[in-house]
């Protein structure tokens, strides 16, 4: 019962949105609403909805990850 329940919320949110939650990462999820609209769609409120804590929402940025990996490729260069 709980994962029709989630289907259809998810359902509800691609109509609501116009974004495909099931075909993104929960990050770019979180990133695409919060960017929509930063007041409504608050970084925690998102990321509880996802059932995940900020922090791992600030750990997996990927900039960041794509930063450190450009770095390190210049250093073996």
């Amino acid at each position: 019962m709980r994962a029709d329940a989630y289907d259809m919320m998810i359902d509800l949110a691609e109509d609501a949105f116009k974004i495909p939650i099931r075909k993104k990462i929960w990050r770019r999820t979180v990133e695409a609403l919060h960017a929509k609209d930063a007041k409504t769609y608050e970084v925690l409120g998102l990321c509880k909805l996802f059932g995940v804590s900020k922090q791992a929402y600030y750990q997996h940025d990927e900039s960041k990850v794509l930063l450190r990996a450009a770095q390190e490729a210049f250093v073996l260069e």
